[in-house]
């Protein structure tokens, strides 16, 4: 039975599965030769693989129930794609690696306990793991910034990389967020100093968020128009980078339309101040210099909702009987439900079905020659067409939600939701996806962890349906299954 799936080319489930060097196996093996220790063992990066694959199957005594692994285990699975690369040859080395392995791990209680005989695989193990990586000094680290542990995940990702033999430091966009951490606190834009009207100045500024962008509380001497707080919000896209399309860049158009859409929906947030007009524009948007590289980034003013902190308005939210996690489904479920069919929403990505997203995603993959991305995204295609997913109109999609993008008061009511820079008009299931990816998992790269389990992510889905299209929907006819979803936005 194996001789002939070696033929036709067994699946590769376990292969896909990330190993501890931060690729899936199949990545770490392309072109790697197969080789036997002294002891006749299969060993180097292969006898890794199929060692790691015997302990998954001796951790998941399950794992025959697995559609994956229907036709083969993972070991076998492992063994089938040797004998493919390299030949039958290193069948047998790969069989009495794999017997031994389970024999050991079963005799040990899942520790294997190498002896002057034993395969040499199990005393080598894996090159560095995530954990030791994170525990490597680095003496040309970058001073500490605020973000501590921000830091420690992009040196994860610089050494991991480097023993890939890729190029580091990363490129300077993938360290915009330490970038934005160490701006100035106090030193506002020139550009933003020399809007302001005649007779109003700055009395103080506070930095209140960072990440791609930088946000200001900035108390002024005098309102900017009447009846309005002397006290503003400056906010500035430092990233310039494109979430939807590559030729749309985050910045003051994408997040005004997008706050201008979520009023007509129906759903407060925040304005942007427009006393007047210059050459047909708002008066206080622009775009400003900032160091320190001296990057054009735009910039805009918006009102200041006074609200409460986040654990103030969940304790609100909690005492009228609900949770965060429905309140905010049931604000998605509403923003989802207005019509953008017929809305001018220039200059927003949008794509107006899921097809349309796949194949600018697809076009991309293959223009960037990256034969990875074009196989995962080939990968969301199928998966979509496959579960055969049920048509939904496009919506506009916030793609950040969290109860600090939701402003509350004491009475649990919602004032303004903020932070539009991801926005996009798509399909809105990738929207509740990215909700259940960032609820369940925690971390990047190579230290994300599992904080959740299938089921959360499947009550999600459900109370997402309910919240939009009431308790009685049947979730399989109107949403389908949420796994391509959670695939699609990890592509993305």
């Amino acid at each position: 039975q194996r001789t002939s799936l070696r033929r036709s080319g067994a699946a590769m489930a376990f292969l896909n599965r990330p190993s501890p060097y931060g690729q899936p196996w199949a990545a770490m093996l392309r072109g790697v030769p197969a080789a036997r220790d002294r002891h006749g063992y299969l060993g180097g990066r292969w006898g890794e693989c199929l060692v790691a694959a015997v302990r998954y199957e001796y951790e998941h005594p399950d794992w025959s129930r697995d559609p994956a692994y229907r036709d083969d285990g993972p070991g076998g699975q492992v063994i089938d794609q040797l004998c493919r690369v390299a030949g039958s040859g290193f069948g047998n080395a790969a069989e009495r690696l794999e017997e031994t392995t389970m024999q050991a791990l079963q005799a040990g209680r899942g520790m294997l306990h190498p002896g002057p005989t034993s395969p040499e695989v199990w005393s080598a193990g894996p090159g560095p793991t995530p954990a030791q990586l994170w525990a490597t000094p680095t003496p040309s680290a970058p001073p500490a910034s605020s973000n501590e542990e921000a830091d420690d995940d992009d040196e994860v990702v610089k050494r991991l990389l480097s023993s890939f033999g890729l190029r580091t430091p990363l490129p300077w966009h993938c360290c915009m967020n330490e970038e934005v951490e160490r701006a100035p606190s106090t030193e506002l834009p020139g550009e933003f100093l020399a809007a302001l009207p005649a007779g109003v100045r700055v009395l103080r500024s506070e930095k209140v968020s960072d990440g791609w962008h930088e946000g200001y509380a900035v108390h002024l001497s005098a309102p900017l128009r009447p009846g309005h707080l002397p006290k503003v919000v400056l906010r500035i896209w430092r990233s310039q980078l494109a979430y939807g399309r590559v030729e749309v860049a985050t910045g003051w158009g994408v997040e005004l339309r997008a706050m201008a859409l979520c009023h007509a929906a129906g759903i407060p947030t925040a304005g942007c101040l427009q006393p007047g007009l210059v050459d047909g524009g708002p008066a206080f948007v622009g775009t400003c210099r900032r160091a320190p590289r001296g990057e054009e980034c735009d910039w805009a003013v918006l009102d200041f909702v006074t609200h409460e902190p986040v654990d103030v308005a969940a304790r609100a939210i909690q005492s009228v009987g609900g949770s965060n996690t429905q309140f905010l489904l049931a604000t998605m479920a509403k923003l989802h439900n207005f019509d953008v069919g017929r809305e001018d929403t220039a200059p927003l990505p949008r794509f107006d079905t899921w097809r349309a997203h796949v194949d600018y995603l697809a076009a991309k993959a293959a223009e960037s020659g990256f034969a990875d991305a074009m196989r995962a995204v080939e990968g969301v295609r199928t998966s979509l067409e496959v579960h055969d997913v049920p048509h939904l109109p496009p919506a506009l999609c916030h793609l950040d939600w969290h109860m600090g993008n939701l402003l509350c008061d004491g009475q649990a009511r919602l004032l303004a939701i903020v932070d539009w820079e991801f926005a996009l008009i798509c399909d809105p299931r990738l929207d509740v996806a990215r909700f259940c990816r960032r609820t369940r998992w925690i971390g990047d790269v190579c230290s994300v962890k599992d904080k959740g389990s299938d089921r959360d992510t499947d009550e999600t889905w459900r109370s997402y349906a309910a919240a939009r299209f009431g308790h009685q929907a049947d979730v399989a006819r109107i949403l389908g299954p949420v796994e391509p979803w959670m695939a699609f936005e990890s592509a993305l």
